[in-house]
């Protein structure tokens, strides 16, 4: 069985990527499996799966089917050249990952995201069956304006086999059909989980410093808390010197600055999460919430956000082991009301959340998953 994978990135600190490295890397014992990846750039994606063994990578420049931002005069001025270039490059992607795959042979185009469009028009012209893989809604979460519009991208769906990492995901594309699935991101391995008891004053956020993520809201109910014992790490990086600067003006603001410390991207961010009060996940909209699974794998309480992908998570959690796995909050005032009663309560209470998260987490386990996803591949090869 020969996959052709495209990424639209080679960031490791994207969840997409991530997600796939992980998947990637259990695909990979299977020596039936025969993998090639394609990448938009040599980035640090790249290097990590070279470094594999047993795949093949190359580097091919593409651009997601996503509209330039047009949200100053500058960008609305530069938007038809941005659009050509787009179009250009994607040309060149189109004719350079043909070319590629009239030599490779593949039995299946993989597209790792829903955001490319380059996959579906190769498949389509080397007559191979196409999967999308789709891990965001586009719109709800990242803001994105796909082209040429959302409603067309949906009903374009309807037609393609698909693997979306939650049942949320599934029914915002209209996609309960026969050709799509619902299989959710491994994260670890099934025994991988971890509990250390011995917990550390401080509360954690990781993830992008952004809106989409809602560092800011958690630096609110922070501020708004009656907690002076404990302190807030934040472990993530934003996308430009200008996030960073407002995030430590409302640090300033609030006149929190002796109790909130940044720790840019962390390279272990497991021991960072086992040893935390608390993970606090805020995301405006997320997909599916690796950051929420990898604390549950870690042993850290998690408080989160109860929408799209947190609240399927904890709604899961709820189903399998018959009670909460973690702390829900709609508003800052109930997130800023939660970590009060952590503190006040002492985590200690909070045990039996975390032993039920840990029961829960082998649903994501990277086998689990791996074996899911071949058999749909196996499906979809065989459907043709």
């Amino acid at each position: 069985m020969k996959i052709l994978f495209l990424l639209s990135s080679t960031s490791v600190f994207g969840g997409s990527t991530k997600a796939f490295l992980t998947l990637c890397s259990e695909l990979v014992k299977d020596r039936s499996i025969d993998i090639l990846v394609v990448c938009p750039n040599r980035g640090a994606g790249y290097e990590a799966i070279s470094q594999m063994g047993g795949v093949k990578v190359l580097a091919v420049p593409m651009r997601t089917h996503i509209y330039p931002e047009y949200n100053s005069i500058n960008n609305l001025l530069l938007f038809p050249l941005k659009m050509l270039y787009h179009y250009v490059i994607n040309r060149k992607a189109f004719q350079q990952i043909c070319t590629i795959s009239k030599h490779y042979k593949p039995d299946v185009v993989y597209t790792n995201v829903s955001v490319i469009s380059v996959g579906q028009k190769v498949a389509k012209k080397i007559e191979v069956p196409h999967i999308y893989h789709i891990r965001e809604y586009q719109n709800l979460d990242f803001g994105m304006r796909i082209i040429p519009s959302l409603s067309k991208f949906k009903k374009n769906l309807q037609n393609q086999y698909s693997i979306c990492i939650t049942e949320g995901i599934q029914s915002h594309f209209g996609l309960n059909n026969h050709n799509s699935v619902v299989i959710y991101d491994g994260v670890r391995s099934e025994d991988a989980a971890f509990f250390d008891k011995e917990k550390r004053k401080y509360f954690l956020f990781v993830g992008r410093l952004d809106e989409a993520k809602g560092v800011k809201l958690v630096l609110e109910a922070f501020a708004k808390s009656r907690i002076r014992t404990h302190t807030l790490k934040i472990a993530g990086a934003s996308l430009s010197r200008n996030e960073d600067s407002q995030l430590k003006a409302l640090v300033k603001e609030y006149g929190i600055e002796d109790r909130v410390e940044f720790l840019g991207v962390v390279s272990d961010v497991d021991r960072i999460m086992q040893k935390a009060t608390a993970l606090v996940m805020a995301s405006r909209f997320e997909g599916f919430g690796l950051v929420t699974a990898e604390a549950m794998f870690n042993g850290c309480l998690v408080i989160g956000r109860n929408v799209a992908g947190t609240k399927e998570q904890f709604d899961n959690g709820v189903k399998w082991t018959g009670d909460e796995i973690g702390i829900r909050w709609n508003t800052v005032d109930e997130l800023s009301q939660c970590m009060n009663n952590v503190v006040e309560n002492g985590i200690e209470s909070y045990y039996p959340y975390i032993e039920r998260a840990i029961k829960a987490c082998k649903h994501y386990s990277v086998e689990q998953n791996a074996l899911k996803i071949k058999e749909y591949i196996k499906f979809v090869i065989g459907n043709q």
